[in-house]
């Protein structure tokens, strides 16, 4: 299997430097818009964070209701309290996905500088 992977992949893996040897004048422009890596991730953690705290807030509000429509029904507490605390880890992953975004990014700066 991986043998025939390799036959597959290194004659177009070969034939690259050839190709941009051919091509001396052809550049390629940069498709997104940001600079460099850190400031690229720092804008995709933004719209993940735009869409996934507004989705824990409905969250937090369905167990809320989860908890009050249990009435005292022992499975019914247990899943929203499961609920609740799954709730929390996922806010908690957004959360410290940005703050070591910001770490991650403020290192590079700083070695880069």
């Amino acid at each position: 299997m991986i043998t025939r992977a390799i036959l597959t992949v290194f004659p177009f893996v070969s034939l690259v430097p050839f190709a941009r040897a051919g091509a001396p004048g052809v550049f390629v422009q940069n498709p997104v818009n940001y600079d460099d890596f850190p400031a690229f991730i720092e804008a995709v953690l933004a719209v993940v964070m735009k869409i996934g705290m507004p989705i824990v807030v409905l969250m937090i509000i369905f167990t809320g209701l989860s908890f009050v429509l249990a009435r005292g029904n022992e499975k019914k507490l247990e899943d929203a309290k499961h609920s609740l605390v799954w709730t929390i880890v996922g806010a908690g992953i957004l959360m410290g996905a940005w703050v070591l975004a910001q770490a991650v990014a403020a290192t590079i700066k700083a070695i880069a500088d």
